[in-house]
């Protein structure tokens, strides 16, 4: 059975834990924040999302690295509220000082990578999400009329 037929609306978050047991610890990922982000991801990976048929095994995996995607961006926004942050990058340029030390971490330029390709490389999950993608459709993929390959970035 398809863990995302559409006789089942709702996250299999069992298949998931899993697939994906870095995630089984209710400790660091309470089951409702993994839930929420599994059913967000549902949102991002449908049947005919990145305008190509996904089923079976394929979609489902790319479903549960969007949804470990979803998770990880999701508990990093939460560590660093809890440690008197602002929350997640929350634009294009994130800066740090601590001492003399400074960091800074700027968004490429639209030349280099498109909007999702810089949000999927911002874990490993969506990394893998993407070059999985690629694999799925050689030619590359489409969103928003916009070509987006890994090759592309190599």
């Amino acid at each position: 059975m398809d863990c995302c037929e559409k006789s089942s609306p709702v996250f299999p978050l069992d298949k998931f834990l899993a697939e994906f047991p870095e995630f089984d610890n209710a400790t660091i990922y309470p089951v409702p924040l993994v839930q929420r982000c599994g059913t967000r991801a549902m949102l991002h990976v449908g049947p005919e999302s990145f305008f190509m048929p996904m089923k079976g095994h394929s979609r489902c995996y790319a479903l549960f690295l969007m949804a470990a995607h979803l998770i990880v961006l999701a508990k990093q926004d939460y560590d660093s509220v809890s440690e008197g942050g602002a929350g997640g990058p929350g634009g294009s340029e994130v800066k740090a000082t601590i001492g003399s030390v400074s960091i800074e971490r700027t968004k490429p330029n639209s030349f280099t990578v498109d909007d999702w390709s810089y949000w999927l490389n911002e874990t490993p999950y969506g990394r893998e999400l993407l070059a999985y993608l690629d694999l799925q459709a050689p030619a590359g993929i489409y969103l928003n009329t916009a070509h987006d390959s890994v090759r592309d970035l190599i």
